[in-house]
């Protein structure tokens, strides 16, 4: 029978680390992307087909769209069809956890009183950079998927090669390609992995490097191209053949400067969490005396070099970390416990314990309470009207302005919700449809007011509705052929004039909000208007 105090101490960490995980998963702020993700599930439900051609905008109309995630749209879609707002915020807590729970089970996996304690440990730490990546869209499916492919791994590579296991991953990455583009980054794991385990075997076994990279297994090394060869053939099952490996690949490489989650990440607190566990597994790895499974070590060494390029990727680290860490650190742990034994007696003096198991139920309980004070009342996605230009959207719609929208690319999509009656001029998609010469004009038009007319003919736009502190916002406004229509401090609609109409000095509509509205508005539960019809309606 175990110790109590160990005990309690074992299901304080439990309820920690579930208390962290729904804390960082709770926040149920909108991505920019969310109505557009809805908006397109609905159309692949209703039309029983993935849409190839762009039928939303006028600088991209009817260019090739290679919507690649296709089944994370249907599956956002039918969240919302089915409880509105709440049924996505629902979806991604759901989505977390599951990710979260295989990896806690991958880190427990001796399932001794050791190994269960550091891994209740090691995922209450990393919840809190897990859910930095938890936005409502496509990318928490990725993070199951992740967790999924290191599960079957280890199952199909156990001591020999398992091929039912390793079969089922063909269809898990079919699956994968088809519900986001993280499945690029899997099979990229995948394939150094079974470079580094082949290299393995021909190296001398005095090799410096024999210690971190012993000569891996024949059947490891089987198995490991076996499921590259399976993931590759499986990468070809989409809509798009071929096309989409080859687009994604362009894509990762494609710089977004523009774009916070395509940036390095910095060596900032916000991201203190990544930045610890990374040299914590960093550390413990090359101090391991033997590792179990040296493919793991590479597979964690490529998410870490695309975490550190890619800021979006730190979430998906954390997560592998909590699935292997626990390992590593009971290997170099031991070593050093066993070198300080006066630590080791005051750490399982029966007091300590219990204070430590108490803390973490106080923590928890704090945890639960304020997820629900700051995000989940009332239990929907929050659209912060500090951020999305709300009352600016619903002027256009009641002043019944229409047309082609020269818009804010942050803002496009909820346009394509809201305003069924202007076509945008760019979206979140990016350059799934765009050309990348179009999205380049856009971002020189917002800092400098100016766009090469070959790839941004503004002549071409009627309305604007663009970010109040842009440069490119000032020049349109200074410019006759425009008039300022609403302004408020987050965003100004401009209309063109035509026939001296807007007339020069013509009222201008304002919503200042400040002190008198409140900080967000809910999620629409009602279904988009372009749902159910074939593309733009005039």
């Amino acid at each position: 029978m175990k110790p109590l105090p160990l005990r309690a101490l074992e299901w304080s960490l439990i309820a920690a680390v579930a208390a962290f995980t729904f804390l960082h998963l709770s926040p149920a702020t909108v991505d920019p992307d969310l109505w557009g993700h809805v908006l397109f599930g609905y159309r692949i439900l209703e039309q029983g087909a993935v849409e190839r051609a762009d039928p939303f905008s006028w600088t991209a109309a009817n260019q090739p769209w290679i919507n690649h995630e296709t089944l994370a749209e249907a599956a956002l879609a039918l969240a919302h069809k089915t409880a509105g707002g709440a049924g996505i915020l629902l979806l991604k807590i759901v989505a977390g956890f599951l990710a979260m729970g295989i990896a806690l089970a991958l880190g427990a996996e001796e399932r001794t009183r050791a190994a269960r304690l550091t891994t209740w440990a090691v995922g209450a730490v990393c919840a809190v950079e897990i859910g930095f990546g938890f936005a409502a869209r496509p990318q928490i499916f990725t993070a199951v998927l992740l967790t999924a492919l290191l599960s079957l791994l280890r199952l199909a590579l156990a001591d020999r090669v398992r091929w039912p296991w390793l079969l089922t991953l063909a269809a898990l990455f079919a699956l994968w390609f088809n519900t986001h583009g993280g499945a690029l980054m899997g099979l990229a794991m995948l394939a150094a992995a079974a470079l580094v385990a082949a290299a393995s075997r021909r190296l001398p076994p005095d090799a410096p490097t024999a210690r971190w990279l012993p000569a891996a297994p024949r059947p490891v090394v089987v198995g490991l191209c076996a499921a590259t060869a399976l993931g590759l053939a499986a990468s070809l099952c989409t809509p798009w053949g071929v096309r989409l490996p080859v687009w994604l690949g362009r894509s990762v490489l494609w710089p977004r400067p523009e774009i916070a989650e395509w940036n390095p990440t910095p060596l900032s607190w916000d991201h203190a969490v990544f930045h610890f566990v990374a040299l914590a597994w960093i550390l413990t790895a090359l101090a391991s005396r033997r590792l179990k499974r040296p493919w793991e070590i590479v597979m964690g060494a490529v998410l870490l070099a695309a975490a550190y390029r890619h800021v979006r990727h730190t979430p998906l680290f954390c997560l592998f970390a909590v699935a292997t860490l626990p390992a590593l650190l009971l290997d170099g742990g031991r070593r050093i416990l066993d070198r300080c034994p006066r630590l080791v007696a005051a750490a399982r003096n029966p007091s300590v314990v219990s204070i430590c198991a108490a803390a973490l139920w106080v923590l928890a309980a704090a945890a639960v309470a304020t997820a629900f004070r700051r995000d989940l009342r009332p239990f929907t996605m929050r659209i912060p009207v500090s951020e999305y230009p709300v009352h600016a959207v619903r002027y256009i719609e009641q002043a019944g302005l229409r047309g082609n929208l020269l818009v804010y690319f942050d803002w496009g999509e909820l346009c394509l919700w809201a305003l069924p009656q202007c076509r945008v001029s760019l979206d979140g998609r990016l350059d799934t449809c765009y050309p990348r010469r179009v999205i380049d004009a856009h971002w020189r038009f917002y800092a400098t007011g100016r766009a090469p007319t070959a790839d941004l003919d503004l002549t071409q736009a009627d309305l604007a509705l663009l970010r109040t502190d842009l440069p490119g916002t000032a020049a349109m406004a200074a410019d006759p052929a425009w008039a300022v229509v609403y302004r408020s401090p987050l965003a100004t609609v401009l209309a063109k004039v035509r026939d001296g109409n807007p007339a020069p000095g013509s009222p201008v509509a304002t919503h200042d909000t400040e002190g008198r509205a409140p900080d967000s508005v809910p999620f629409p539960d009602t279904v988009p208007a372009l749902a159910h019809r074939p593309g733009f309606t005039p």
